[in-house]
């Protein structure tokens, strides 16, 4: 974490100026300055640091970043060129560090409308686990927008068209098929049957020559029903 946070001094702070003069070599360092001037900096595999100023502590008047620093990257340079096994591309990291991008001006896990954001590493426990909810964009008021009339009158009400087989058909418009009303013919089914003749009951008698024949009763009832 701090050679996160030392790393950013070299690339967006007082010795950016170390950061352009290598390619490909992770640096992370710290310049100071008070009545003289001094950087210390490191890659992963070598650590120098050069301090400037005058033994009696009188004002040296100038930065690190202007007295140390030209110095270190003089060193350094010719240290690498010597032994490049000394520089490296990335630090290790230590288990238990994660690296998160984040908003620098809440904190948060940088989102789409962030304006900024910067990588840091940090431990698990201290990482934001929250997007930043700071830049969103303005909505629009929707009031108005989902309101009923509940007074409207019924009959302003849309409804859906009748279908071919739901509107009630008229008797003089034309249909392939015609349903009529059942009839005395036709069963509960809509099947037609023939109507059985009605039969008078017949008993056995005699005629007036004595011989033995069936005699139809009489029919008692409608006449128009009589056969």
């Amino acid at each position: 974490m701090i050679t996160d946070m030392l790393a950013e001094v070299t690339r967006r702070g007082t010795a950016r100026r170390a950061h352009d003069s290598f390619k490909n070599v992770a640096i992370a360092g710290k310049t100071g300055t008070s009545r003289d001037g001094w950087f210390v900096g490191y890659t992963p595999n070598l650590v120098c640091a050069v301090w400037v100023g005058f033994d009696d502590n009188k004002q040296l008047g100038l930065t690190g970043a202007e007295a140390a620093l030209p110095a270190w990257i003089d060193f350094m340079k010719e240290a690498l060129a010597v032994r490049p096994s000394l520089g490296a591309t990335s630090f290790p990291k230590p288990s238990g560090i994660y690296t998160v991008k984040v908003d620098p001006e809440t904190g948060y896990l940088a989102g789409p409308n962030c304006p900024t954001s910067m990588t840091v590493s940090v431990a698990l426990q201290f990482a934001p686990r929250v997007e930043c909810i700071e830049h969103l964009p303005e909505m629009e008021p929707t009031e108005g927008l989902y309101d009923l009339d509940l007074d409207q009158d019924s009959s302003d009400q849309v409804s859906e068209p009748e279908t071919e087989s739901a509107r009630p058909r008229r008797s003089n418009e034309s249909s392939d098929t015609v349903l009529e009303p059942p009839t005395d013919e036709m069963n509960k089914d809509g099947v037609e049957f023939q109507r059985k003749k009605k039969t008078r009951p017949t008993n056995r008698g005699t005629d007036r020559s004595g011989r033995t024949s069936l005699v139809s009763e009489p029919v008692v009832g409608d006449p128009a029903e009589r056969p």
